[in-house]
């Protein structure tokens, strides 16, 4: 017995993996990147050291020191089992759930829902939710990162708790996240209007319950056609104020328009246009995590922005030489209240809450820079802005309107840095580098628009130290930027 249990401990595991079953030192780029993101110090430390492939469930990849690591393949034909860490047989076909239906073939899980299938613990074909509620998703032991989707037959609806398909009249739809959100919104959204109502004319109740059903259509319709609208309003907003400053200032504020006024307004549809190329550059993006967090930087944006437009509307409401109008109030507020609704919706239907392990890289420093220098402009905007008008302009009487667009624009590079915050846990480097470019596009039309703004008064509206300001502080933005979007993805030890 002595001898026996001595031999246990020498004699390897039979089908464990380690560095001697390797089969290849010359890892593709993307192998390297998985294996900068996943053969960490404490990984190595703890010995968790096997993992699978990205692209092929043959073959596996193993740390041999932190950041650095080998391939290998299985033998015979066999699969890699990411939760044994050991090369399997290949999987038996699982069997179909009760009521699913048999003649619509099994298609794989789509791109934008997250893979529920990497868990620990997991039994061969255990099912899962899909986000409709008459699919559902097949999970194989030996195959979690192919994992299937099938269907159940019509009028079926998929029940997690039972794994089968059952007769929707059947079965007993408890509010979970997803309805508990939804109600909430529609809730909030009936409260708005009936307050509203109190003190409104036909014409505001129209165009605000006009906007309020097509709201109501748009959300039922799906987070991807959100996503797109969400998109298109960005667009077509930021046009709007770049092209339309004047009229729109007019129609929202009782004020006299200065060239301040104007740069503001046209800052923050800039800002709004580059937010919708980003928006536009990682749609399809594989992991998913980037939309959630896409949106709820909107929602920190739109909240944020929803507090100044508030604040502007019933504190200055005295000032005659700078106040907003009743427009702003049913237009421009309630728009920002459905804009941020939508998001806060699909923020708390989401799944993906978490991103992937942050990597030491040049790349990441960069967007960490980004970060901490939106953040910190974003608040000074915001929280400061009579300091920062008095700071870059000459106007001797200054308005509420001046610090509401102030406030505005921070409210927007706030949400911008929540982005470059995350943006370091992303999985894939070209989504990385989006809001790197985003921001590089944004600060050269915000330096061109003030150049223009700066000769067109005259400089009789900026004061001198606005000058080096925007030189000095945004030419390093700028230049942080540019360096992130060609700078390395990874990091060599």
């Amino acid at each position: 017995m002595p001898i026996l249990a001595c031999l246990a401990l020498v004699l390897p595991v039979t089908e464990a993996l380690s560095r001697i079953d390797c089969t290849s030192f010359t890892l593709t780029p993307s192998e390297d990147r998985m294996v900068a993101m996943y053969c960490t110090r404490s990984a190595v430390i703890s010995n968790q050291i096997v993992f699978g492939h990205p692209g092929d469930n043959h073959k596996f990849l193993v740390c041999t020191d932190v950041s650095a690591g080998c391939s290998g393949t299985c033998q015979n034909g066999a699969v890699f089992d990411n939760i044994a860490k050991s090369c399997g047989s290949a999987p038996v076909s699982c069997t179909l759930p009760s009521g699913a239906d048999p003649n619509i073939p099994l298609q794989p899980l789509e791109p934008m829902i997250t893979n529920p299938c990497n868990q620990a613990g997991l039994r061969t074909c255990f099912l899962f939710k899909h986000n409709m509620k008459n699919r559902f998703i097949i999970c194989d032991r030996a195959t979690t990162t192919n994992p299937k989707v099938g269907q159940c037959m019509n009028g079926f609806i998929f029940n997690f708790n039972r794994q089968v398909c059952e007769s929707s009249q059947d079965h007993i739809i408890t509010c979970g996240r997803n309805e508990v959100s939804t109600q909430l919104a529609i809730f909030f959204l009936i409260v708005v209007i009936i307050v509203m109502q109190l003190k409104l004319d036909s014409t505001y109740l129209r165009v605000i319950g006009g906007m309020s059903l097509v709201w109501l259509l748009i959300i039922s319709r799906g987070q991807k056609v959100w996503y797109y609208i969400d998109l298109i309003l960005s667009v077509l907003a930021g046009c709007a104020f770049l092209i339309l400053a004047p009229q729109f200032l007019r129609s929202q504020t009782d004020v006299h328009i200065d060239t301040v006024h104007l740069f503001m307004i046209r800052s923050f549809g800039i800002v709004l246009i580059g937010s919708a190329y980003l928006w536009w550059q990682v749609r399809n993006s594989k992991d998913v995590t980037v939309h959630t967090t896409l949106m709820w930087a909107r929602v920190i944006g739109g909240f944020s922005a929803l507090l100044a437009q508030l604040f502007a509307q019933f504190f200055y409401k005295d000032n005659k030489t700078g106040r907003m109008t009743e427009e702003h109030l049913y237009i421009s507020v309630v728009s920002t209240v459905l804009w941020t609704l939508g998001n806060v919706i699909y923020c708390l239907r989401s799944k993906d809450w978490g991103g992937y392990m942050e990597t030491q890289s040049k790349l990441n420093t960069f967007l960490r820079n980004d970060f901490v220098m939106t953040l910190m402009l974003g608040i000074m905007f915001f929280a400061f802005p009579v300091w920062m008008l008095r700071m870059q302009t000459n106007i001797s009487k200054l308005n509420g309107v001046h610090a509401h667009l102030y406030r505005v624009f921070g409210s927007a590079l706030i949400s911008s840095a929540i982005i470059s915050g995350r943006a370091s846990n992303f999985l894939i480097d070209s989504d990385k580098r989006s809001q790197l470019y985003a921001r590089l596009y944004i600060n050269i039309a915000l330096i061109i628009l003030f150049a223009v703004s700066y000769l067109s008064s005259k400089h009789l509206q900026w004061s001198a130290q606005n000058t080096p300001f925007v030189l000095g502080g945004v030419a390093m933005w700028t230049l942080n930027a540019l360096f992130g979007c060609y700078s390395s993805s990874y990091h060599r030890t």
